[in-house]
């Protein structure tokens, strides 16, 4: 994940491009993506400075201001047990980016609380041991409400590793939080470490407008 951030008063709000998929929501008056209308990647200029970024999966242009949060896991000891039906919420114990207060690392450590109200895009990756099948979903909490917003899947990285990963956007509540939950199911029934890394176990929440 790699965010580049745009000085108040730069009307280019944001663009994702993820894969074939291209999110683009722009603040007027409208900008191309570049200077010659290309899809952004690499780098491009806003007034007199470069904004370079890269990324295999993402790239994220941001406000200065915007909500935007981008947490990750670097300690072991988390695991997910072999079970049809149960979900174990992820933790995440550092920050990359936190530009309003939206994450602790200590006090509920799995959620990520939105300041203002608004449409977010919500993009998490768990990276685990190797699994045969197994889901991933992203709830949102109001009040005492939850509400599972979406779910994703499973994909095999490696002959050892696992990928769970989806990405959601949804709309928020000042103060509505979300957490991210997996399950997992394996012929022999083991349990498996979610691994850490910040390229490997990773939630994104930013607001698009």
């Amino acid at each position: 994940m790699a965010f580049t951030t745009i000085e108040d008063g730069d009307p280019l709000l944001a663009e994702v491009i993820m894969g074939n998929f291209k999110h683009v929501n722009y603040g007027a008056p409208l900008l191309p993506t570049n200077a010659d209308g290309e899809s952004v990647n690499g780098a491009i200029d806003i007034g007199d400075t470069t904004h370079a970024f890269r990324n295999a999966y993402i790239q994220i242009l941001t406000l200065s201001n915007q909500a935007r949060c981008d947490v990750y896991k670097t300690g072991s000891g988390q695991s997910i047990p072999s079970h049809a039906s149960t979900f174990q919420l992820i933790t995440w114990d550092a920050e990359a980016l936190d530009a309003r207060g939206m994450h602790d690392n200590s006090s509920n450590p799995g959620r990520v609380t939105v300041p203002e109200a608004g449409t977010y895009l919500i993009i998490p990756f768990v990276m685990t041991n190797v699994v045969e099948s197994g889901e991933i979903y992203i709830q949102k909490t109001t009040g005492a409400s939850d509400t599972i917003m979406g779910y994703g899947g499973v994909m095999p990285q490696s002959s050892s590793k696992s990928l769970f990963h989806m990405s959601q956007v949804v709309t928020l509540a000042e103060s509505d939080y979300v957490t991210i939950w997996v399950r997992q199911l394996r012929g022999d029934s083991a349990s498996v470490d979610v691994l850490p890394g910040s390229n490997v176990t990773r939630l994104t929440v930013v607001k698009l407008f």
